[in-house]
């Protein structure tokens, strides 16, 4: 995945499973979900899917966005989640985190 817990703590904190829009209790392929990061815990959770996932799929973990911006952090430099919003049916990039914000935050250029 293009995420990590660290966009979304109380994945690792509570060990709560997040809900993904794609699974199905009931599907045939089993996938477990991990973030992008070396942290050994960097992981959603184990869920089920109609299709196997391949390389390029989107995958949307559901209610997540309450909490995750204001409590994500820069864990080895990946930058914070962006910031999307649905509306009419209709996905809208609302907000990027480039490298540079990392760059600005921590290092004195």
């Amino acid at each position: 995945l293009d995420t990590s817990v660290n966009h979304n703590p109380e994945v690792f904190e509570y060990q709560r499973q997040p809900e993904c829009h794609e699974h199905d209790p009931k599907g045939r392929y089993s996938a477990i979900l991990a973030g992008c990061t070396c942290l050994a815990g960097d992981v959603f959770g184990e869920y089920r899917f109609n299709k196997p996932l391949a390389a390029g799929d989107k995958v949307v973990f559901k209610n997540v966005g309450a909490y995750s911006l204001i409590k994500a952090n820069r864990f080895n430099g990946y930058n914070l989640p962006d910031i999307y919003m649905v509306e009419d049916q209709q996905v809208k990039k609302l907000k990027q985190y480039p490298y540079q914000d990392y760059r600005r935050q921590w290092l004195a250029d």
